[in-house]
């Protein structure tokens, strides 16, 4: 018996989405607006407004000041602010409190959290998945008391 074999261990798939997001990202601003699609490898965040469809083999993440007026293509997608389109393909969305998303979507994988509103339609395509509800217990960056404040 070999007792010095080394068990192969498979590694850890990241737990939250927003640790998927990784290597360069296209950022949109805060207070920017932006009309055309987008297109490429890596994650797309959008903090301002972007009118036209995404298409990413990464995150896609609206944050809370963020707002898309058009459909979505991607891996994984977080949606903290509004969109009003169709997730057309996606392997995991969540939709986290204080969200709007109008439109349909696709996905393997949905968990929309409390307090977060979505009207449409849901198409999971394997016939034993069923949405997740989430309380969002992660605290916004925005909330985050500032260090300094009580100096």
């Amino acid at each position: 018996m070999n007792r010095n074999r080394k068990k192969t261990e498979k590694p850890e798939s990241p737990r939250r989405l927003e640790d998927r997001a990784a290597g360069p990202t296209t950022v949109i601003a805060a207070d920017s607006r932006c009309r055309g699609d987008i297109e490429g490898k890596e994650g797309v965040r959008i903090s301002g407004r972007l009118t036209g469809k995404i298409s990413s083999r990464g995150l896609v993440w609206i944050e809370e000041t963020g707002e898309v007026r058009g459909d979505i293509q991607a891996p994984y997608i977080i949606i903290e602010g509004r969109l009003q389109g169709e997730v057309v393909q996606a392997r995991h969305v969540e939709i986290r409190a204080n969200a709007v998303m109008r439109g349909n979507i696709r996905t393997d994988i949905i968990a929309i959290a409390d307090g977060g509103l979505f009207e449409g339609d849901i198409n999971l395509p394997d016939e034993n998945s069923r949405p997740h509800t989430f309380q969002e217990r992660r605290r916004s960056r925005k909330s985050d008391p500032d260090p300094s404040a009580s100096e």
